[in-house]
């Protein structure tokens, strides 16, 4: 992943150029894979980072200009056992691998269906028009499905979902590179 976020990081065209030191807007959009849960272990005991904490280092030790975008911040948090899942996120404030700082910006959404994420009928009325209208992402990595599957959607389903949320994303910004 880190390979795939490193090449689109310098502009392919002039109409994808940057300002020299602005730095790529990168959503993270998905279920609780992407959101992460503090707790880890559902004990209580330990705070586990999500893949965007790894991903945000391995992004620092090539030296890209990014910047994690979306309307959440931190991760859910397990502290009060299995199944007790607040709706509210939390920072991270442990750091097992030494970073530091590190941008907790991000779009999962535990739970979620990747029709959720583009048909804007649950949770507030909100999903990825109003996400991407707000950040307008330059690029977008998508980790939907797992929600879908465990509640009997159709592999047709879940595709034509996620073309959805890819035309919402291109009008957006056409030339928004997509990692699925």
């Amino acid at each position: 992943m880190v390979a795939a976020l490193s090449l689109p990081l310098v502009p392919a065209s002039p109409a994808a150029a940057h300002v020299t030191g602005t730095p790529v807007k990168v959503m993270l959009l998905g279920d609780s894979i992407t959101e992460g849960l503090t707790g880890g272990d559902f004990s209580g005991n330990e705070t586990l980072p999500t893949y965007r904490y790894y991903l945000h280092n391995q992004l620092q030790t090539v030296d890209a200009s990014f910047d994690f975008v979306g309307s959440e911040n931190g991760t859910a948090d397990v502290s009060g056992g299995i199944g007790v899942v607040e709706d509210t996120d939390v920072l991270i404030t442990e750091d097992p691998l030494g970073v530091g700082t590190w941008d907790q910006d991000h779009e999962g959404h535990q739970g979620w269906r990747a029709d959720q994420i583009w048909e804007a009928t649950y949770w507030n009325s909100v999903g990825i028009a109003d996400w991407a209208a707000d950040e307008t992402p330059d690029v977008v990595v998508i980790n939907l499905g797992a929600n879908d599957i465990i509640q009997n959607q159709s592999g047709a389903n879940i595709e034509q979902d996620i073309i959805e949320i890819i035309g919402i994303l291109r009008t957006q910004n056409p030339t928004v590179v997509i990692v699925l």
